[in-house]
């Protein structure tokens, strides 16, 4: 509403279906990675609301990705 910039960290879940709704530019996407180690199965292969319940999910996104999607938001011009 006041043109916050969010980003998005996901493993858990399809950012396709929950991503911040204005700055879908800034999500970091390990859901198909995590599909595959840890229910052995493609974004294909499973139902559009597919949760992955694995605490160890989230460990798949990096200090380094996070790193690079705040360098983005930091150097891309207020909309």
């Amino acid at each position: 509403a006041v043109g916050t910039k969010v980003i998005g960290l996901y493993a858990c879940t399809n950012p396709q279906r929950a991503a911040p709704y204005l700055s879908k530019e800034y999500v970091i996407n390990k859901y198909p990675e995590a599909l595959k180690k840890f229910l052995g199965k493609s974004s294909d292969e499973v139902v559009w609301g597919k949760r992955i319940r694995s605490p160890n999910a989230m460990n798949l996104i990096t200090t380094e990705d996070v790193r690079e999607v705040i360098q983005n938001c930091l150097h891309m011009p207020q909309q």
